[in-house]
C-alpha cells in the first residue's frame, strides 16, 4: 500500500515503492505489503506473491486451492443460474449440480466439454441458448430436461461426440446450420432406463466432410433411438456400420450429397425397415441425378436388393 516517507531530507506523500540503485547496477522496487497467510501451493503456478514476512514467493498451485468436498457441497445446493453476458462455460463449468432446476445464458456462444453434464434437473422446453456456436463432448449428457423440440440456431457449426446421449426427453433435433464438425455417438442411450424418444433428426446442411458414425447399435439396442423415424443427414460423405442399427421406426433418410454417400456395410441399417424389419418400408431421397448410381453402388445396392425400399428424390421444401 501506499505510504508517506522522507527521502534525503524531502518528503513524499502516497508512494506505492521506491526504486533504489543497485551497487551492481540497476534498481531494485521496494514497497510496503500487507501480509498473508497464503502458501505457494494456494496461488497459480508461476504467479508472484508476498509471504508474511515480506519476501517474495512464486506459486505452485494448479488453479484448485481449498476444500473440493466442500465446493461440490455448496454447487449442490444451487438451484438456478444466469448471466445475460456470459458467453462461454468452460468445461466441468457446470456439472454434476444436481439441484439445479434453471440455467439461463442468453448470450453463451462456446459450450466446452461436460459443461452442464448430469445436470438432470434442469428443465429446458427447447433449446435454451440462441447465441450459441460450438457444443463440446458430452455437454448435455444427461440433461434429462431437455425437452421437446430442440432446434439449434443456424450459428452453431460444431457439435462433440455424445452431446446429446441420453436426453431421453428430446423428441426432434433439428441443426440447420452449416455443421462442419460432428462427433461419434451424438444421440445414443445409456441402458434401458435412458433410451433416446427422438422421432427425427435433421441436419440438413451437415458437411460434405463429415463421416457418420453415430453408431447406435454399437453395442446393444437400448443405445439406439428406437423411436427415430425420419434422420436428414445432410451432405455426409460416409455412414459407418452399426451408425442407425435398431432404429426400428427409421423410415425415411434423407441424403442431399451431390455424389454419393458411401456406406461402411449393412449393419448401418441392421434391425430398420431398410432391411425390412418387421415387414416395413422405407424410403430413401436423395438428388434425382443419382438414384440409378446408389442403386448401383456398393452396400447400396444390396439394401435395394432387400426390396424394402423406395428411392425418391428430393424436390421443394418439405424436407428442408
Amino acid at each position: 500500500m501506499a505510504q508517506n516517507i522522507t527521502l534525503l531530507g524531502a518528503s513524499y506523500s502516497d508512494v506505492p515503492g521506491v526504486q533504489l540503485p543497485k551497487t551492481g547496477g540497476g534498481t531494485a522496487l521496494f514497497t510496503d505489503v500487507t501480509p498473508t497467510t497464503a502458501i505457494a501451493e494456494d496461488v497459480l503456478s508461476g504467479k508472484v506473491f508476498f509471504l508474511a514476512d515480506g519476501s517474495q514467493a512464486t506459486g505452485t498451485g494448479t488453479g484448485g486451492g481449498g476444500d473440493d468436498t466442500l465446493l461440490l457441497a455448496l454447487r449442490n445446493q444451487v438451484t438456478s443460474v444466469s448471466d445475460s453476458t456470459l458467453t462461454s462455460i468452460r468445461s466441468y463449468g457446470l456439472a454434476y449440480m444436481t439441484a439445479l432446476t434453471s440455467a439461463s445464458f442468453p448470450a453463451l456462444q462456446t459450450i466446452n466439454s461436460y459443461a452442464f453434464y448430469d445436470d438432470y434437473n434442469i428443465v429446458w422446453n427447447g433449446w435454451p441458448f440462441p447465441a450459441a456456436k460450438t457444443i463440446g463432448n458430452y455437454a448435455f449428457r444427461y440433461c434429462y430436461g431437455l425437452t421437446g423440440e430442440v432446434t439449434l440456431p443456424s450459428t452453431v457449426t460444431s457439435i462433440g461426440q455424445y452431446s446429446f446421449a441420453s436426453c431421453k426427453n428430446m423428441t426432434k433435433f433439428v441443426a440447420t446450420g452449416s455443421i462442419t464438425t460432428l462427433g461419434t455417438y451424438t444421440f445414443v442411450g445409456a441402458s434401458a432406463d435412458h433410451k433416446m424418444t427422438v422421432t427425427e433428426i435433421r441436419m440438413p446442411n451437415l458437411g460434405t466432410s463429415i463421416a457418420l458414425n453415430l453408431n447406435f447399435g454399437s453395442t446393444t439396442a437400448a443405445n439406439a433411438c428406437q423411436q427415430l423415424a425420419v434422420v436428414d443427414i445432410g451432405k455426409a460423405k460416409s455412414i459407418a456400420a452399426n451408425t442407425f442399427a435398431n432404429c426400428y421406426k427409421l423410415t425415411t433418410l434423407i441424403m442431399r450429397r451431390t455424389s454419393v454417400t458411401t456406406c461402411a456395410n449393412v449393419s448401418a441399417f441392421l434391425n430398420t425397415p431398410l432391411r425390412g424389419y418387421s415387414s416395413r418400408t422405407a424410403e430413401i431421397y436423395v438428388p434425382e441425378s443419382l438414384i440409378d448410381s446408389y442403386k448401383a453402388a456398393s452396400v447400396w445396392s444390396t439394401i435395394n436388393g432387400y426390396g424394402y425400399v423406395t428411392w425418391k428424390k428430393i424436390e421443394g421444401s418439405i424436407y428442408e
